[in-house]
């Protein structure tokens, strides 16, 4: 399938995570997708359908054709409120770190 940014992000379809990726808050996107949202590995992302998450992102092996695929582990999907091939829209996400003033 054809990768489609929308209005309220990038939509993907939500597969299992690898089982090293599970509890890490990580997820794995294509390359194309990398690309499109300009993503460094390692970024933040924000994940959205029903709740909403955020979580690292990292490279689908080389070997994977789907581009528009996420992989996500059983707590990511639920605060995101997705489950096992539904579609999520995932955005950069900025954070902002507040250092204390001594």
């Amino acid at each position: 399938m054809e990768l489609r940014l929308t209005d309220r992000g990038l939509m993907l379809r939500v597969k299992e995570a690898y089982p090293e990726d599970v509890g890490k808050g990580r997820v794995r996107i294509s390359r194309e997708a990398f690309s499109l949202l300009n993503l460094s590995l390692g970024d933040a992302i924000l994940i959205q359908k029903r709740g909403r998450t955020v979580a690292t992102v990292w490279h689908l092996p080389v070997k994977t054709n789907e581009k528009d695929v996420i992989m996500m582990d059983g707590d990511l999907r639920r605060n995101a409120g997705v489950g096992i091939n539904e579609f999520v829209f995932i955005t950069v996400s900025y954070t902002h770190l507040t250092l204390p003033t001594n």
